[in-house]
């Protein structure tokens, strides 16, 4: 039987409780369209009409409408056609391309972790992690830690990369052997949940070998820790499958938080981020992964050329460190500078050219060079630097259409969301950016960037930014 409830007695009751309803409702529903960087939220629905549309996946459709409704494309069609009803954008003689992605930072996070987990030392320095007995320490392992469970909204170099056109982002947790998972972030939002596409795309991993005292404080030592740690595993992963298919008579397994998140990609089934800037790095990485079982995402990648044939070879993708190697401007001018470093300043900008040229996927980032002794994944340099590097690639052979790729369908594939982001087809997630000429040009301006199908114009955003005072850098 249904149960009634009946109304209440005095409807005069309900009109303050209607009012402050629909004000909650109007408040949440500004919250969630509102941005610290947007200028003018506008309407959710738009028709970029007139521009030559660069789909991403190598088609370009000119004088074209791009229509947006609630945060998706609904269509791109050839014509200026703009449905009744919507923000209409004249995008005419413009270029219009999905939005940027770059494959690899820490944006959004805040303050990195104590190295090795320990607390403060003396004068509040963080204490370097105590002598391992064994695998079981699992030191500086933090396989555990989800960078979306640590991100921050306000963090403003979020806003400093959406400005330059890009709108998703790989981010990364910092420090450690293992740092954690990282996940695949849109690069706007009032809520650091509204800004996660996918909470767990890959596991990040540094050669890190500072501040052991003992194992597994060397290079070798590193490596032998993650042979370990990926067999232990792949054995975690075993004995709970017994357990779980039959467990009479057998004895419960104990938990691993270490080991438990750390299944899939022993399993081969979660991409595992290793570091490889130089030829000999690819190959040793390639080696182990092919040993361990795990499936590699390789970055760095200065030395591309000589490695292009042989990630050809195994089908690994990369990401490209758009942060090319230079010069020291505080070192001694008349010190002799190695033949190789010269050669790598000279060879890395031509190294994208020779990935595509051998059918390697590769996507690109910008941060710290990977060193033996770990480092920051990304988030350093000037935002306004990534389409500069981008440009020098393609001054040094690069095609413009593969250029676009590694910024866009490219690392949307590699992390396994190109499905709903580096493409502007119908379904996909509205994230556009709209320049006033080919974005390769040198001379080339973001003018206007859509994330979620929220609107933000750059110009209005640097006015704020100005009003603001500082510029936000891209500190890691």
């Amino acid at each position: 039987m249904v149960r009634r409830i009946p109304p209440p007695r005095d409807r005069r009751l309900l009109a303050p409780l209607a009012v402050f309803l629909v004000a909650a409702v109007a408040t949440s529903a500004a919250a969630q369209l509102s941005s610290r960087a947007v200028a003018d939220a506008g309407p959710r629905d738009w028709a970029i009409a007139g521009g030559m549309v660069h789909v991403g996946n190598g088609t370009v459709l000119d004088e074209a409408t791009v229509v947006i409704r609630d945060g998706l494309i609904v269509s791109v069609e050839a014509g200026s056609d703009a449905p009744a009803g919507m923000g209409r954008l004249d995008a005419s003689g413009k270029h219009v391309y999905p939005g940027f992605i770059t494959a690899l930072s820490d944006l959004g996070l805040g303050a990195a972790a104590p190295r090795g987990g320990q607390a403060g030392g003396p004068g509040g320095r963080p204490s370097p992690p105590p002598p391992s007995r064994g695998p079981e320490d699992r030191p500086d392992t933090f396989s555990w830690r989800l960078a979306a469970d640590d991100l921050q909204a306000d963090d403003d170099r979020m806003a400093a990369r959406r400005r330059t056109g890009f709108t998703s982002a790989v981010t990364a947790p910092r420090g450690g052997i293992v740092g954690g998972r990282a996940a695949f972030l849109n690069l706007a939002g009032d809520d650091a949940r509204d800004l996660v596409l996918d909470p767990d795309v890959a596991v990040m991993v540094r050669l890190e070998t500072r501040g052991f005292r003992s194992f597994p404080g060397s290079m070798m030592g590193v490596l032998a820790y993650l042979r370990q740690l990926f067999m232990d595993a792949s054995h975690y992963a075993e004995i709970w499958r017994m357990y779980e298919e039959d467990p009479a008579g057998l004895a419960r397994p104990r938990y691993d938080r270490a080991l438990a998140p750390l299944v899939p990609a022993a399993a081969g089934e979660q991409a595992v981020l290793l570091p490889a800037a130089l030829d000999k790095e690819v190959r040793r990485m390639v080696g182990l992964a092919r040993e361990f079982g795990i499936r590699p995402v390789l970055y760095g990648g200065h030395e591309a050329a000589e490695s292009a044939a042989f990630l050809a070879e195994h089908g690994v993708p990369i990401l490209v460190n758009l942060d090319w190697p230079k010069a020291d401007p505080d070192a001694d001018p008349d010190a002799q500078v190695p033949l190789r470093a010269l050669r790598l300043r000279d060879r890395a900008p031509a190294g994208p050219a020779v990935l595509a040229a051998a059918g390697v996927r590769f996507a690109f980032y910008r941060g710290e060079a990977p060193r033996s002794g770990g480092g920051p994944p990304g988030g350093r340099g000037g935002s306004g630097d990534d389409l500069a590097a981008v440009r020098q690639a393609v001054e040094r052979g690069l095609d413009r259409e593969a250029a676009l790729t590694a910024l866009t369908l490219a690392p949307a594939e590699i992390f396994g969301v190109a499905d709903r982001v580096g493409t502007l087809q119908a379904g996909r997630i509205a994230n556009l950016v709209i320049a006033d000429q080919d974005i390769f040009e040198d001379e080339a301006k973001v003018e206007t960037v859509f994330v979620d199908g929220v609107i933000h114009r750059v110009d209005a955003e640097d006015d704020e930014e100005t009003d603001g005072g500082e510029t936000p850098g891209d500190e890691g």
